[in-house]
């Protein structure tokens, strides 16, 4: 592991503007980091992945944003300060390398024994022919290290799978679910993986572990962005259906053994998103609620308008489009940087003790500049003006000459929302992208769950 790995990022001083005692609702947090904003001290780090320890303490992951090979899934643990933790890790920081080749991690979780499972896809020898990619997956003990009891021995485990893992889900037995897109055949399909807590594929799941799921009447490519597990076991996935001009926003339900949930949709599965004035909608973020509604994030073109906005569908439990939801059952919300026409879409969802839901994500001005995103919806999905800057704004991440700002991940410690992103200074340098975290201020501190 290399030293020069952990070189100090300076936030700009211009970030404490942003903050202040009396800072609002879906502001940046002072009491977190240097005004609400914490950097992961590591230059050209991505972070895809983000979990709270029930001691408050922040985990991410994500990879070495194409600094070169061998440095795998970055791992790091913080304070709930926002400060690394020196006891994790080298310094807060720990590195699993499966393969001298690109490791990406897109997921992370925290089991109720304290113990970290992060997941992700590989390029490896041990793939089959013909495919790039295989999901992975790796254990951690609660300081960082690798878990002898899980996978190969040294805490980690190649599948020999073409398969793109892309979000990641614990069940309450322990198993493990990676979700994804299998590269087996074209047209692509929604994959699921499932694993035992050893790491070891369980064989009483689908096929060999896995269940591919092709959307009725699709040509293309069908790509899992998100999973989850309602309080029934049953497996909830969302993403696209058909990457062509024709996709839409695309939800599976499978039943605990991994078979198609006939209660749900047309046979397990439901395209939504689309209508009159709308086309072209993607999903990437999923959020259960308690009434086993499901609200699935992302984005869709509109006819009247040649940019994407960022948008937010329910179902109901039956797979439905929830009409009561927003507009006819769908929000779509703007941004607007720059003070121009944008494109958006959320990248993460999470739901917050009162049921409102907190979307984070990127937004594009016409000179394709990106900006980090949040926005807030209430129960009935419209915007929340409560929250932040009218409901929805732009979180500036650094002060630099046009950097492109993202979020990408989204979790809660103590009511307040954390939001796991990075930055690129666009020098065109390697090493150009640096994670960080930022934590908003919430009204719902004190707030007692319903």
């Amino acid at each position: 592991m290399r030293s020069d790995r952990h070189l100090p990022l300076l936030l700009s001083t211009t970030l404490l503007g942003f903050a202040s005692a009396h800072a609002a609702d879906g502001d940046p947090d002072p009491g977190f980091g240097i005004g609400g904003y914490a950097a992961s001290g590591t230059t050209g780090y991505v972070v895809d992945a983000v979990a709270i320890r029930p001691d408050g303490r922040i985990l991410t992951c994500g990879d070495d944003g194409f600094t070169g090979p061998g440095e795998g899934f970055v791992v790091m643990q913080f304070r709930a300060d926002g400060t690394l933790d020196p006891t994790f890790g080298d310094q807060g920081v720990t590195h699993v390398v499966f393969d001298p080749a690109d490791d990406t991690c897109t997921g992370i979780a925290v089991q109720p024994d304290g113990r970290i499972v992060v997941a992700g896809y590989v390029r490896s020898p041990a793939i089959p022919a013909g495919s790039l990619y295989a999901p992975a997956a790796a254990r951690l003990t609660h300081d960082g290290a690798p878990d002898p009891d899980f996978g190969d021995g040294a805490g980690k485990r190649i599948y020999a799978l073409r398969h793109i893992v892309n979000a990641m889900a614990l069940q309450g037995d322990g198993k493990i679910l990676l979700a994804g897109m299998s590269l087996a055949a074209h047209p692509y399909d929604f994959s699921v993986l499932r694993i035992l807590a050893d790491g070891t594929p369980d064989p009483e799941f689908g096929t060999d572990a896995q269940v591919t799921v092709s959307f009725v009447g699709t040509t293309s490519q069908d790509q899992a962005e998100a999973i989850a597990v309602d309080d029934q076991q049953r497996i909830v996935v969302a993403g696209t259906a058909d990457a062509g001009g024709a996709s839409a926003i695309g939800v599976v339900r499978l039943l605990p053994d991994g078979q198609p949930d006939s209660a749900f949709g047309n046979d397990g599965q439901v395209r939504a998103g689309n209508d009159a004035l709308h086309y072209g909608a993607f999903g990437n973020a999923l959020v259960l609620q308690r009434d086993g509604k499901i609200v699935v994030a992302g984005g869709r073109n509109s006819l009247a308008s040649p940019f994407a906005n960022s948008t937010a569908v329910r179902l109901q439990e039956d797979g439905s489009v929830d009409t009561t939801y927003g507009d006819q059952g769908a929000t779509d919300i703007g941004f607007s940087p720059a003070g121009v026409p944008d494109t958006s879409f959320e990248s993460a969802a999470i739901r917050q003790d009162d049921g409102k839901v907190v979307l984070a994500g990127v937004a594009f001005d016409a000179d394709d500049h990106k900006y980090a995103t949040v926005a807030r919806l209430d129960t009935q999905g419209q915007v929340d003006a409560s929250f932040a800057d009218g409901g929805s704004t732009i979180i500036p991440l650094a002060d630099a000459q046009h950097p492109s700002q993202w979020f990408s991940a989204l979790a809660l410690s103590d009511g307040r929302v954390v939001a796991a992103g990075f930055v690129d200074d666009e020098s065109g340098t390697i090493g150009g992208f640096s994670g960080l975290l930022v934590r908003l201020q919430s009204d719902l501190i004190f707030f007692d769950s319903l």
